[in-house]
């Protein structure tokens, strides 16, 4: 009975030790760069992920360094460090040095690890590169910054409206035009909030006709009568299609 007690404890034992080798496998493995620190901010592990992320090739080169040390935003660092410890979790963006000084964005993801009684253990971060993504997103923010000098140095009525005729868009010339000082006044709203019921009826007509068949609108003269006056147009309007040729608003230019 002996001899059958301790066959089933080992049993159990190696079911266990098999259950952490594969959440160290898994961790291991990770495509994400995954470290450890201890309470004291100092890295005891990091996957081969983050060895990569970071340039190092041997484990030995980051074990018992300060986790601030690898990032430009050392302040921020720092307080990332304090609320792990007060058991809060953090998620943000800091930029990575590399080990040959070269730097990364990283989004980073961290917590607390506590024992099955709920004692702190040590700090954990899951590292995502974003580099590339804020390349794009800085890219993307220039281009957008460009075209609005552009349109806004333009004397022509230039905006963009939504499948439902919605202004998402409009330069200086046009805001004048409607009446209004700051070109966001006019964001989500349509012609109906500005002009005539006449000539928004019309207008709204001839662009719901650009997005149900595809077709721009070249050249029309536009006859509008507001605060005594009578303003004509040449107008000019076109289909917005998105990647996926889908038809999700119009541009044009008065």
């Amino acid at each position: 009975v002996g001899i059958q007690v301790i066959l089933m404890d080992i049993t159990e034992r190696k079911k266990a030790e098999e259950q952490i080798r594969i959440k160290d496998t898994a961790i291991a493995s990770s495509i994400n760069a995954i470290a450890l620190a201890d309470l004291g901010g100092n890295v005891t592990y990091a996957n081969s992920s983050f060895l990569n992320m970071w340039g190092f090739d041997d484990i030995k080169e980051i074990l018992g360094k300060p986790v601030v040390g690898f990032w430009q935003q050392e302040d921020q660092a720092l307080e990332m460090v304090g609320r792990l410890r007060r058991g809060e979790g953090w998620i943000g963006e800091l930029t990575a040095i590399r080990k040959d000084g070269s730097t990364s964005e990283v989004q980073l993801t961290a917590n607390m690890v506590k024992d099955g009684a709920g004692r702190p253990v040590c700090l954990m971060g899951s590292f995502i590169d974003i580099t590339e993504r804020k390349r794009m997103e800085n890219a993307l923010a220039h281009e957008r910054d460009l075209l609005q000098a552009l349109m806004d140095n333009v004397p022509d009525s230039i905006y963009f409206k939504d499948s439902r005729s919605r202004f998402t868009r409009i330069n200086r010339a046009h805001a004048e035009e409607m009446g209004v000082e700051d070109p966001e006044e006019a964001i989500g709203k349509t012609d109906f909030d500005f002009y005539p019921d006449r000539f928004s009826k019309e207008a709204y007509e001839d662009e719901q006709n650009i997005v149900r068949s595809g077709q721009p609108l070249v050249g029309k003269i536009e006859k509008i009568e507001k605060d005594g006056r009578i303003h004509w147009f040449s107008t000019t309007k076109t289909p917005m299609i998105d990647r996926e040729g889908n038809i999700n608003g119009i541009v044009g230019i008065s």
